[in-house]
């Protein structure tokens, strides 16, 4: 970087420039700052280029190529001026160092680390072949290392995968020691071109070397073409057979991005995917962090025609830019790579929304996908490991989301209509229209089948299976009769409760195992564990079945006198022991085998609001250890799970629809103030972001997923997170 110079103009449209960052073949790009104050790069075509029409031609393909990817490893495309007499194109600006510049002044990677970036480089260019294009100038100099992780950048040569040769014949286009050999002889070159300079970028990452050395274009080009690349420096030897796949000289015997991508993720630990800069070497995170902190934030010029900061501070400030991610589906989603928010927080991944829409339903996650209703008009679906932006589908959202996946397919109901999309593209297979309300749809799945409880507005509809390859109806049952509750299965018995009775089916065929008469609560759902089946009854009794027999094992009244005006309450059965919460607030410990009471605990805290939130299963206790958490009316109490004592309170104000989570051990907790992890224990806040609003906090292993923003703003559900449930 380097103050501006006094013939630079003020800006290009409304971006005022604060800075050069560097120049390249087809122009300058200038560090400048956005209307709303956001750093961008603006990378400006020469003038001598801009005059001729194969250039300005070639402008516009970049920049609707760019405008095509859309990934977690790239970068968003904000705005062009490609018809400009300056033709111009803004993309994020992203801090850091490039690999090249990071390898030369700190060494070779070690081979965990260049997995990592292995993967995110993968993950980077599936992304570019995805939207029809291929980058044809990967090499160390464009992969930067930033504060979010890694980065593909540059497309300076990038064209449509289907679109004519930008040079004539014979002409290679692309970088010495990291074209492929048919790029270096001058012919077309696909996607197993790019995945060629994948392999000669880590061999340099892993060696310090390229796998074709150095020296005149001539001397590369023969070495490219005639001689084995050398990778004997690479000493994984795992790394070394999946990069000396990648250099195969002919194209077909290389491998997919895809198998790359897979082949660097099996070499890295789980959750050690390149987030941040945690994956490198501590000396060159620092620096990275460092370069972050100083980014000029008012125009820097020579000879006194703005105010000028300290050399160290211009120096401090270098970086590279991207063309990157634009539309898929219809619809353009921007991944947050600056992390401009909350940059302590160390975040696996997180993914913004675009400018006027938000996130009406989710998080929900299915097949390996994190999926949410944007707007309440469109389905979208990212990589739960990575963030990736995986497909959208637009889709007539109504009042539900329930979400599951069967044999690569997404079910989605939306209160009015079930969907089957698959999982891979996100294309509609089929779609059945529901008549009506469903009480609890989509609970469980067994053999490719998924059990739906609905019912219409002229009388009960029944139960009905679902194959969820075609929305075909296998079997349909109890079609005079209401469901209240959801379904269960287990041990190869699916549990149904209707306004009558309890029923346990053959989940393949439909036949009725055995019936019992007991009335379930409104929202109530039979729990299946160890061989028994807990029931929430109307009568407001907790009631155990045989799960082979359907006889009763004994029942408990947890809430003498309320009678038939409760409604929702679930069960929980953990250790041996089963909870349960009355709708004054009050949590029960009952003894899972017998019935019998092990304690109470009366509620503290607002009952108004307590019995309000039962009726939405929101009271139901979380149990983590030896520590039952659970809403006690305003404040978050941790009880001990053997005698019911309180441990410890933590008051938060919380969104009305959120419950403790438990994973990795802590209890977490969705508030006003941000996302809190604590110790079940002793109640102590281990992790904590900072004060936004947050909601919708689901757990999936180790990880957490939640949405949030500015706190009473549309913001708030603009922004999806995901972070280490330990941190």
């Amino acid at each position: 970087m380097e103050p501006l110079h006094a013939d630079d103009p003020e800006g290009f449209g409304p971006y005022r420039l604060l800075a050069r960052l560097g120049a390249g073949g087809m122009g300058r790009v200038y560090l400048a700052r956005s209307p709303g104050g956001q750093a961008v790069a603006v990378k400006v075509v020469h003038a001598d280029l801009a005059g001729d029409p194969a250039w300005r031609a070639r402008f516009r393909r970049e920049v609707t190529a760019a405008g095509r990817v859309s990934g977690a490893y790239t970068a968003a495309v904000i705005d062009a001026g490609p018809d400009d007499p300056s033709p111009w194109l803004v993309t994020a600006y992203l801090p850091g160092l490039s690999l090249e510049e990071a390898v030369t002044r700190y060494g070779p990677f070690p081979p965990q680390a260049v997995a990592a970036l292995g993967a995110a480089l993968a993950e980077g260019l599936a992304a570019v072949h995805r939207a029809g294009v291929v980058h044809r100038d990967l090499k160390p100099a464009n992969v930067l290392l930033t504060p979010g992780g890694p980065r593909v950048i540059d497309f300076g040569v990038a064209r449509p995968a289907d679109a004519g040769a930008l040079t004539r014949s014979g002409t290679a286009v692309g970088s010495p020691g990291y074209m492929s050999p048919e790029q270096a002889a001058g012919r077309e070159t696909g996607p197993a071109g790019d995945v060629f300079s994948l392999g000669a970028v880590l061999a340099f990452a892993a060696t310090g070397s390229g796998p074709f050395g150095s020296g005149p274009l001539h001397a590369m080009i023969y070495r490219i073409l005639n001689e084995t690349p050398h990778v004997d420096g690479v000493t994984d030897p795992a790394l070394h057979a999946l990069l000396t796949a990648c250099l195969a000289r002919e194209p077909e015997r290389r491998p997919p991005v895809g198998h790359v991508l897979h082949g660097m993720l099996d070499r890295l630990p789980r959750h050690a995917a390149p987030q941040g800069t945690q994956w490198l070497p501590p000396p060159l995170a620092a620096e990275i962090a460092q370069r972050a902190a100083h980014v000029p934030q008012s125009p820097v010029r020579e000879r006194g025609r703005r105010r000028k900061v300290s050399r160290r501070a211009v120096l401090l400030g270098a970086a590279g830019t991207v063309a990157g991610a634009g539309a898929l589906g219809g619809i353009g989603y921007a991944l947050d790579v600056a992390n401009r928010e909350h940059d302590e927080t160390r975040y696996l991944w997180k993914h913004r929304m675009p400018e006027g829409r938000g996130v009406q339903q989710g998080p929900a996650l299915a097949g390996g996908l994190v999926l949410v209703s944007v707007d309440g008009k469109d389905i979208l679906a990212l990589g739960a490991r990575t963030g990736a932006q995986r497909w959208t589908q637009p889709l007539d959202m109504g009042t539900a989301f329930e979400i599951t996946e069967v044999g690569g397919t997404i079910v989605v109901d939306t209160g009015s209509d079930l969907y089957g999309l698959d999982v891979r593209t996100g294309q509609r297979r089929w779609t059945r229209s529901l008549k009506g309300a469903p009480s609890h749809p989509l609970v469980a799945t067994s053999g490719g089948l998924i059990y739906l409880a609905a019912w219409s507005g002229g009388g009960a509809d029944g139960l009905h299976a679902i194959d969820a390859a075609t929305g075909a109806t296998r079997w349909h049952y109890l079609s005079d009769k209401e469901i209240p509750g959801g379904v269960a299965v287990a041990r190869g018995t699916l549990f149904v409760g209707t306004d009558n009775a309890v029923h346990a089916l053959d989940p393949v065929t439909g036949k009725v195992r055995w019936k019992t008469d007991i009335r379930l609560e409104a929202t109530g759902t039979p729990e299946p564990s160890g061989g028994l089946v807990y029931l929430a009854a109307l009568d407001s009794s907790v009631v155990a079945l045989d799960a082979a027999t359907g006889r009763k094992r004994w029942a408990a009244d947890t809430d003498p006198g309320g009678g038939a005006s409760r409604s929702g309450r679930r069960v929980t059965v953990a250790d041996g022991t089963l909870y349960t919460a009355a709708p004054d607030g009050r949590i029960f410990a009952l003894d899972a085998a017998t019935g019998r009471k092990r304690w109470e605990h009366a509620s503290g805290g607002d009952q108004g609001k307590s019995a309000a939130l039962i009726n939405r299963d929101y009271l139901r206790p979380t149990v983590v250890g030896g520590t039952v958490c659970a809403l006690d009316g305003g404040q978050l109490a941790g009880l001990d799970a053997r005698t019911g004592g309180v441990r410890w309170q933590q008051h938060y104000s919380a969104p009305s629809d959120e419950r403790p989570v438990a994973a990795a051990g802590l209890v977490h907790m969705a508030t006003f103030d941000g996302l809190v992890s604590l110790d079940p224990a002793t109640g102590r806040t281990v992790a904590r972001t900072p004060d936004f609003e947050t909601g919708h906090l689901v757990a999936a292993g180790d990880v957490l997923y939640y949405r949030g923003g500015t706190l009473g703003t549309y913001a708030s559900n603009t922004t999806l997170y995901v972070l280490p449930a330990r941190r």
